[in-house]
């Protein structure tokens, strides 16, 4: 909360700072255990760029419109990044079974 107090602006940690810290560190969470605990990593890549790219991002929106609901966030932007990291998701997930089923079969 010492970074309220040293800008102008108060009022903004815990509605808008906290949600967003919160959200991007069970994002790294996720990322940190996929990439602990699976064996082929283009599943784990695959599972970071969702959660980044589609999950953090849409919640990210959401916390920022509720803390500002007369702003303009870009959708066009926001939507194709999203799917953007869900198309690069599944062909990585592709990828990762394929290079599985060649190195078994």
């Amino acid at each position: 909360m010492l970074v309220q107090w040293l800008v102008p602006a108060k009022g903004w940690f815990l509605p808008l700072a906290l949600p967003l810290a919160i959200l991007v560190l069970a994002g790294l969470g996720v990322s940190l255990c996929a990439f602990r605990f699976t064996k082929n990593k283009l599943y784990a890549v695959a599972v970071a760029i969702f959660v980044f790219g589609v999950a953090v991002n849409y919640g990210v929106s959401i916390i920022i419109k509720n803390y500002l609901p007369y702003t303009s966030i870009d959708e066009i932007s926001r939507m194709s990044t999203m799917s953007i990291a869900g198309i690069l998701s599944v062909l990585l997930v592709v990828i990762g079974s394929l290079k599985k089923s060649t190195v078994q079969g």
